[in-house]
Formats: structure tokens, C-alpha cells, sequence
């Protein structure tokens, strides 16, 4: 059983994994049940103990990533906490009166929808935020700027759930900043027939 939110926080019920794949059979192309399955079961296993991890919905546009980290809540609630892209400033800033995004995040998946933005940026930026990500997920992060602002966060206990276009494949820098934390799931979809259907 898996929850799911429905009109309020309060009213929550359990429905039934086959109950969710019913309802994106009926509604979209899915060639396999486990593009659906992956993700549901990466966005549970953040809430288990042990480490946190980043994983990569991978494929072409048209392909029902986006449809599928969509599914999760287009705003934050009480699982996830989605975002379109994140910039090096995003997660942890070194201006003293910013609101950095670590502190909202309380324990839930970060929702990346577009992370072929992010490996697209220059390759400094890119290494920062592959820095941040991979320090977030290990717990605890700080930051000393050269402005001598010191932030410093504990605790933390989210893991990222990205999608991205097959280009991630050629990010040799990202693989050797973020190791093992990285998984990628290539579900097998067509884009022809998920964007027909």
C-alpha cells in the first residue's frame, strides 16, 4: 500500500499500487509497469533509514518523465518538494538574509522536473551543484563565503528525483562528483505513443 494525499492533509488514504497503475494505464502510454513502480518505490525508500540517494528518470522528450515526477504533487506536501531547476544558489546561498531551499525541504524528495537544464550550465556551476546534492544527501552540508558568511546545516534527510534527457549520459563530471549516489532508471517508453496518447 502506498498513501496518497487527496483534498486535505488530513483526509488521507491508502490505495492500492495496482489501483495507481490502473489509473496511468488509462490515462497514458506505459510500456512498462516499472517506470511507474521505480519511481514510486525510490520517492518511499527516502523515508526508510540508511542513506540517500539521487536518482535519474532518463530518457527522450515525450517519454512521460515529467508526467510521472508530476504525479508525485505539483507543490510541496508532505512527501515531496518539487522544483523546476536549481541554480549553485538554490540550495544553500551566501547572502546572510537569503531563505536557503535546505531548510524548507523537512525530510522530503526534491522533485527536479528539468535537470538536463542543470547539465547544460558551464561546468563550474555544474560542479557546485553536483557538490551541494551530493553533500545533502549525505546529510549535512557547510558553506564558508567570501563575503564571511558561514551556513551550516544537520540533519538532513532528502534524496533528489530527477528528470533528464539521455545528454546526462555524457556528464563524466557529475558521475565522478556524485559515485554511487547516482541511480538511473531507462524506462522503455515510445514518445510517439506517449505523446499521441
Amino acid at each position: 500500500m502506498i498513501s496518497a494525499e487527496t483534498s486535505t492533509i488530513e483526509s488521507r488514504e491508502d490505495i492500492p499500487v495496482n489501483a495507481v497503475l490502473e489509473v496511468f494505464h488509462k490515462w497514458y502510454h506505459i510500456e512498462e509497469d516499472y517506470s511507474i513502480l521505480g519511481p514510486v518505490a525510490f520517492v518511499i525508500s527516502n523515508y526508510l533509514p540508511g542513506d540517500h540517494d539521487v536518482c535519474f528518470l532518463v530518457g527522450p522528450s515525450g517519454s512521460t518523465k515529467t508526467t510521472t515526477l508530476r504525479s508525485f504533487g505539483e507543490t510541496a506536501n508532505d512527501f515531496v518538494y518539487p522544483v523546476s531547476s536549481i541554480t549553485e544558489k538554490t540550495l544553500v546561498s551566501g547572502l546572510p538574509e537569503s531563505k536557503d531551499l535546505i531548510p524548507r525541504l523537512n525530510g522530503r524528495v526534491v522533485i527536479i522536473k528539468d535537470f538536463t537544464s542543470i547539465v547544460s550550465k558551464k561546468d563550474d556551476s555544474q560542479a557546485q551543484i553536483f557538490a551541494d546534492i551530493r553533500e545533502i544527501t549525505d546529510g549535512y552540508i557547510k558553506k564558508e563565503f567570501g563575503n564571511g558568511v558561514i551556513k551550516e546545516y544537520h540533519g538532513i534527510n532528502s534524496s533528489f528525483l530527477c528528470a533528464c534527457t539521455n545528454i546526462i549520459e555524457r556528464q563524466y563530471s557529475m558521475h565522478s562528483q556524485l559515485g554511487q549516489r547516482a541511480i538511473f532508471m531507462r524506462p522503455r517508453n515510445d514518445p510517439v505513443e506517449a505523446r499521441k496518447r
